[in-house]
C-alpha cells in the first residue's frame, strides 16, 4: 500500500489520536496535517470529512470560508477524541 493510501492515512490519524487519549496527552494540532502526512489539502479534508461521517472521529469543527469549508483539529475536545 502506499503511504498516501486511504487507510494508510485513516490509520495514522487514528493512531495518533487513540495514543493521546490513552496518555492523556494534548493533541499536537501540528502532527495530524495535510503537510505531515504528505498528502494534498483537499484530499485531507475529504479524509477527515469521511471519518466524521463514519462515526470514526467526532468533535472536529467544520470551518467554512467563502472559498471551501475544512475541518480543524484545533476545535476537538478531548473527550470527543475516542
Amino acid at each position: 500500500m502506499a503511504s498516501n493510501d486511504y487507510f494508510v492515512i485513516v490509520h495514522k490519524i487514528l493512531t495518533y489520536l487513540y495514543e493521546c487519549l490513552k496518555s492523556d496527552k494534548d493533541i499536537d494540532f501540528t502532527l495530524p496535517s495535510s503537510e505531515s502526512l504528505c498528502v494534498g489539502e483537499k484530499y485531507y479534508q475529504y479524509i477527515l470529512s469521511s471519518l466524521i461521517s463514519l462515526g470514526y472521529v467526532d468533535g472536529l469543527k467544520e470551518v467554512k470560508s467563502i472559498k471551501d469549508k475544512r475541518y480543524d483539529f484545533r476545535e476537538i475536545e478531548k473527550d470527543a477524541c475516542g
